[in-house]
């Protein structure tokens, strides 16, 4: 065989071992998932976990796009191949999508989960006097000067408040005792 077309035919195995090594070498990360769901004041965690590729590597969180950080609510774990995010308690401002990337000599590696959170309804009233319990209106003890117009707001913090307005009339004769 003529030296050139030994040369060309190894340069060619070089290259082509070359990008066959660097993509066994590129870290895969394990997919994850937040549970379906969360309710404000629950805890949540995902793991961010290197299924192949050679080490070390370095784990980043993004929420939103956004660099995350260990900060009040939110503790990160890293260990040699995962990294856990953890939250707790869970708020309403936890929703959102995090990103897990991992980076080696390689290459980067990016995985995406979203977290839902349900909440409670919070309702708010438009009257100094009246109180809520539970989502309903105590009047008591009850007079006339309880007439009137009532607003209920109530919001769960993920969609559009829903507000309702009502009006009471009082009728009859009142006794207290003091």
């Amino acid at each position: 065989m003529p030296k050139l077309v030994f040369e060309v035919i190894s340069i060619l195995f070089i290259h082509i071992y070359v990008v066959y090594a660097s993509s066994q070498d590129a870290p895969k990360i394990q997919r994850f998932q937040f549970p379906e769901k969360l309710k404000v004041n629950e805890k949540a965690g995902a793991t961010c976990m290197v299924r192949s590729g050679k080490p070390p590597y370095t784990f980043r969180w993004l929420k939103d796009n956004k660099e995350l950080t260990s900060q009040d609510n939110v503790a990160i774990q890293t260990g040699e191949s995962f990294s856990t995010l953890f939250i707790d308690p869970v708020t309403h401002t936890s929703a959102g999508n995090y990103t897990c990337l991992v980076k080696n000599s390689a290459a980067v590696d990016s995985y995406s989960s979203t977290l839902t959170v349900i909440g409670d309804a919070n309702f708010f009233l438009r009257r100094d006097q009246s109180s809520l319990k539970n989502g309903t209106l105590l009047l008591s003890p009850i007079s006339a000067e309880d007439d009137g117009e009532y607003t209920c707001t109530a919001s769960n913090g993920l969609s559009e408040a829903l507000e309702k307005t009502i009006v009471i009339l009082v009728h009859g004769n009142f006794l207290y005792s003091k």
